[in-house]
């Protein structure tokens, strides 16, 4: 084999492995712009998730104070009950004779 034979075949994989690599390199373009994409799209899924969800958020956020406040009443009203006092006094009674064995 001749030195200009042996050029033209190093010139021949040369070109061959050029080819190879700039499909490489657009393989990898592509695929960074796709997981860039997927990213989005994750990311405004997520917010526009939040943007709706986050009406009923201010609205529990907002009662719970209430809520709390009419769970005291009722609590308060449920002690006031003659049938209450009755109620712990057994369950004391059941506490005592249970406690004993």
């Amino acid at each position: 084999m001749t030195n200009e034979e042996k050029l033209d075949a190093i010139y021949t994989m040369t070109v061959e492995n050029h080819e190879v690599l700039k499909t490489i390199r657009r393989q990898q373009y592509f695929s960074t712009i796709t997981r860039l994409l997927y990213w989005l799209v994750v990311l405004g899924f997520i917010g526009g998730t939040y943007y709706y969800v986050r009406p009923f958020i201010n609205l529990l956020t907002s009662n719970s104070a209430s809520i709390e406040e009419k769970m005291l009443q009722f609590n308060q009203l449920k002690n006031q009950l003659p049938e209450t006092k009755i109620i712990e006094q057994v369950i004391q009674g059941l506490q005592k004779s249970g406690g004993g064995q």
